[in-house]
């Protein structure tokens, strides 16, 4: 399994927790492209990071795994930060048939303390001149708030079984989206096609 964008750890850490629960044996890489060392940063980390390997300085657009050699890909707020047609080519390429890519990504839904810090910064600065930051720190926000323009998305880089989701809370799992509304959390499940059927391991 390999974590992109893994910061400080936590979805390697989520995934270590998964297969001990499962009684099962996970390879568990966590890239990226900062100068990550989150056994020596995290508190207790260590410990808690035991058998994780981290490749820090790594693009998620280059992976330093063979082809066809890794089960899961996952990422929490990483895709949007990196070249997506790239990282997900690559991910393609890492991916053996029947492998899975998982992602989450930022939306438009606000909280009240979003809404009020909202506000503020437009009392300082115009509204229009903080789009233009908006848009050009997330050229790719419109693609991962739209199903239609997501699913188009995976779909270019060769990816099958596009099911985007969205769930209320940072569950590991995805969820069906709701109807007309804009999620709070967007995932998606993605399976490399495959001339075979099978869980990905």
């Amino acid at each position: 399994m390999v974590d992109i964008g893994t910061g400080n750890g936590a979805v390697a850490l989520i995934a270590k927790e998964v297969a001990a629960a499962l009684d099962r044996s996970f390879e568990i890489h966590g890239v990226d492209l900062a100068q990550v060392d989150p056994p020596r940063w995290v508190p207790n980390g260590r410990a808690l990071l035991e058998g994780i390997r981290f490749h820090a300085g790594v693009p998620a657009e280059s992976l330093p795994f063979e082809a066809a050699s890794v089960d899961a890909i996952a990422g929490q707020y990483a895709l949007e930060y990196t070249d997506i047609p790239r990282t997900l080519a690559e991910a393609f390429r890492v991916l053996r048939p029947g492998g899975r890519l998982a992602m989450s990504s930022w939306s438009d839904e606000q909280d009240e303390l979003q809404k009020v810090w909202g506000e503020l910064v437009e009392s300082v600065v115009q509204h229009e001149l903080l789009e233009g930051v908006w848009k050009e720190s997330a050229p790719w926000h419109d693609r991962f708030r739209d199903r239609e323009l997501l699913e188009e998305t995976l779909l270019d880089a060769g990816l099958r079984h596009v099911r985007p989701g969205a769930s209320p809370s940072s569950s590991v799992s995805t969820a069906r989206w709701p109807g007309g509304s804009t999620p709070a959390w967007m995932a998606s499940s993605c399976r490399r096609g495959s001339s075979r059927a099978g869980p990905a391991r």
